[in-house]
């Protein structure tokens, strides 16, 4: 009995204390709000955009690889031809562009180029099949290419 009361008689304190909270109101902010205007030099953004360029092309040194084109043959099993290929490619491309032979049992694969404009690998890759050196199609691919930089520092002063 003595349990029975002190549990009803902590139920009741309870149960009015909980009563007894009341709504919490909102506070209003104490900061203002206000615009923030920003007054700067046109130099600052020239600047940046030169130095954005530099870094570029410091990248492209440095590295010598970044994003580009490559023309890739249709996967073909006989070797031979593979060769023939890649010796016509070399001789007439040479200099300018690469020529990669990959062997994945049974299949030689042939990816040629380091284009930097998709439009310039289009080109070629359309007088190669202009030439009928391969019966199939020929593929444009983005990938990493070799680049050759033409611009120096000394352009962008």
């Amino acid at each position: 009995m003595k349990y029975i009361f002190t549990f009803l008689l902590l139920f009741f304190i309870a149960g009015k204390s909980l009563l007894a909270q009341t709504e919490i109101q909102p506070v209003e902010d104490s900061v203002k709000k206000t615009e923030i205007v920003l007054i700067k030099d046109a130099r600052i953004d020239a600047l940046g955009s030169k130095l954005q360029a530099y870094n570029a092309i410091a990248v492209e040194k440095a590295s010598g690889y970044g994003p580009g084109y490559k023309i890739v043959f249709p996967n073909m099993s006989d070797r031979d031809l593979a060769m023939k290929i890649r010796a016509h490619l070399l001789k007439t491309y040479s200099p300018e562009h690469s020529v990669s032979m990959t062997y994945q049992s049974p299949y030689i694969r042939l990816k040629f180029g380091d284009f930097t404009d998709k439009k310039e690998a289009y080109k070629v890759r359309d007088a190669l099949m202009s030439q009928s050196i391969i019966t199939g199609n020929l593929y444009v691919v983005s990938e990493t290419v070799r680049i050759k930089v033409d611009k120096t520092v000394a352009d962008i002063k």
